[in-house]
């Protein structure tokens, strides 16, 4: 039998085109159904790519093939996989053309794995299974290029149609088209694009590639390219038309479009107005349309179409903190509730030991763009083993954001305290602060960071009205870095340091809930709430000065389960400057994160590596939101 189909093979090709045809008739027909989802499991297979190449080209041909795409999705026979591999040869040459190399071509080969006698057994299965999920399936579509030479850009003009205006477009080297380098055809495409992108900077809005010349010479193995950029005419904006703003005072809604009517036209003051409306958190969808034509006068209608977003929000939360207890929070919020954009938010929560009312006010644009008017008001308990405080506190400030990554804010505040610590009479403070802060964030996610890096730094002066003696000035810094180590699947590293100092009186002289603690959930995981530190008969007394350190490994092990191992280090210290001869606490511990959209779900349990008697627990869990930083 196996005489005769070898006979039969050396038909030739004229035989297999028969064959194929006959296939593609039959599945036309209905009587073969190769793509068929609901047909039975058919072959698996791998793609493989040869030929001396760079890697990025090599990335680029597989995701160009059309059956490296269909792994997935195993054809019901060995002529449907040859019809794929067929079907990919013009496309993977059209793919060689766009990396430069004109001269080249592909071919293929079905590489089958030879009769196994064993392969009926139910060990040769198994062993099939495993050799499989090795080295992926033996059935290989094995692409064979002959890559010939790379072309190169070599002659590159561009040209100007219209009134240039005094404007002069971007050399072409700058854009990507350098002589020698490869003549990649998305450079090209990438060139045209920066070219118009430019000129519509500097007002031709209606600008657009005209004629092109690319010329391929083979002789020399080069590109030349000619490019003509029609400039059009230059216009001015005109006056911003504004739909789906009912309820919003429309001044607020024009002083966050950054032009005004008679502004020379430039696209990125579109793109900011588009991303300046949206933050200001009134609008879910917002439409930017410039006219085809400009006016008589040369300006240029651009409208507005706005799709708001629901003002008020309320929500909750809960948590747990070994000892702490549970904590839970529930807050409203308002988005435009003077009709400006102005934000107010109230808010309660709190735990056993700690309980918190508290109400912040925000006005966006005051008196300028990136401008913040900020008050705040607060109502205070605390009762936690190093003292037990009630308070109340208000503060007027502004905020100012420099750019999307840096911002910063400065302001005053007062607050009355009633502070009780050690069994001691109650201490009355009435303490006005200067605070500034100034926060850098350069992480590409808000809620769960895996690159980048974070700087927040805070300072204030306080003064004692109630005492003449208390006067102090306490600064903190926290830095944060998240660096990737893989991305499939994702595994991150994180670090977290912070360093805080109180100077210019001695401990006693501060009040006990303004010094610094250590311990707990937010600082040195495994220890307790404020336990990190000097003791007093194992009550903490606080430090003038605090140092943490974190480092975390996230491992997301599914698309919304992450794992974490984690080791936290930290004290606070009697003098205001950590003291190096000082002894730091540390824990270690585990975490499951599940991600949510508001972000992960997070559960760390911790414990302590040098457990203190009578001190420390054996081990300590938290549950909350977020990531621990």
């Amino acid at each position: 039998m196996t005489r005769r189909l070898r006979a039969l093979a050396r038909l030739g090709p004229v035989f297999a085109c028969l064959l194929l045809a006959a296939c593609g008739v039959a599945e036309n027909m209905g009587l073969v159904d190769a793509e068929d989802p609901s047909a039975p499991p058919g072959i698996p297979y791998g793609v493989d790519i040869e030929g001396s190449m760079p890697d990025a080209v090599r990335s680029y041909l597989l995701a160009a093939s059309d059956a490296a795409q269909a792994t997935d999705r195993p054809p019901s026979s060995a002529l449907v996989l040859r019809r794929r591999a067929e079907d990919d040869l013009d496309k993977l040459r059209r793919a060689l053309r766009a990396q430069g190399y004109y001269e080249g071509d592909v071919s293929f080969e079905i590489v089958r794995p030879e009769p196994d006698e064993a392969a009926g057994s139910a060990a040769g299965e198994i062993a099939r299974d495993v050799e499989n999920m090795l080295e992926g399936p033996p059935t290989r579509i094995v692409y064979r290029f002959d890559m010939g030479p790379r072309f190169t850009f070599a002659d590159r003009r561009v040209e100007m149609t219209g009134d240039p205006h005094g404007f002069k477009p971007p050399r072409l080297a700058d854009l990507g088209l350098k002589a020698g380098e490869p003549a990649v055809a998305e450079q090209v495409l990438n060139a045209e694009r920066a070219l118009v992108r430019a000129a519509q900077q500097e007002g031709f809005a209606f600008a657009e590639i005209g004629d092109r010349s690319i010329v391929v010479d083979y002789d020399a193995d080069v590109m030349n390219v000619d490019l003509t950029l029609a400039l059009g005419e230059r216009v001015t904006f005109g006056v911003p038309e504004i739909a789906g703003i009912d309820g919003i005072d429309e001044d607020y809604v024009r002083g966050r479009i950054p032009f005004e009517a008679g502004d020379q036209y430039d696209v990125r003051k579109i793109e900011e107005a588009r991303t300046r409306l949206l933050d200001s958190e009134l609008f879910s969808t917002i439409k930017i349309s410039p006219a085809k034509t400009a006016d008589e006068d040369g300006r240029l209608p651009v409208a507005f179409e706005m799709t708001q977003r629901k003002h008020r929000t309320i929500g909750a939360g809960l948590g747990y903190l070994s000892g702490e207890g549970p904590n839970a929070r529930l807050f409203w919020e308002h988005r435009n509730f003077l009709g400006g954009g102005e934000r107010l938010r109230i808010e309660a929560g709190g735990s056993a030991s700690s309980q918190e009312a508290k109400a912040n006010f925000r006005k966006r644009d005051f008196f300028m763009p990136d401008l913040a008017l900020i008050a705040d008001g607060s109502i205070k308990n605390e009762d936690t083993d190093a003292f037990s405080s009630r308070s109340i506190g208000a503060g007027l400030g502004v905020e100012r954001t420099f750019n999307n990554h840096v911002s910063g804010t400065l302001g005053v505040a007062y607050r009355y305290a009633e502070i009780k610590e050690n069994g001691k009479d109650d201490d009355v403070f009435g303490l006005i602060s200067v605070p500034a802060t100034l926060a850098l964030d350069y992480s590409d996610n808000l809620l769960d960071p895996s690159e980048g890096w974070r700087l927040d730094l805070r300072a204030a002066p306080f003064w004692d009205t109630l005492g003449l003696d208390t006067r102090f000035l306490k600064g903190r810094a926290t830095a944060t870095w998240y660096y990737r180590l893989a991305n499939d699947p994702r595994l991150v590293f994180a670090t977290r340091g912070s360093v805080g100092s109180i100077t210019g009186v001695s401990r006693d002289q501060i009040p006990a809930d303004e010094r610094f603690y250590a311990g707990g959930g937010g600082s040195v995981r495994g220890i307790p709430y404020q336990l990190a530190g000097p003791l007093d008969d194992g009550e903490p007394l606080g430090g003038r000065s605090v140092l943490e350190g974190s480092v975390e490994l996230r491992w997301r092990a599914f698309t919304s389960v992450e794992l974490v191992s984690f080791l936290d280090a930290g004290s606070v210290f009697g003098s205001s400057v950590p003291a190096t001869e000082g002894d730091l606490e540390m824990g270690t511990g585990v975490g499951f994160r599940y991600v949510t959209p508001v972000g992960p779900f997070r559960f760390d349990i911790a414990v302590p590596i040098d457990k203190r008697k009578g001190i420390d627990d054996s081990f300590q869990f938290y549950v909350s939101i977020g990531q621990a930083f």
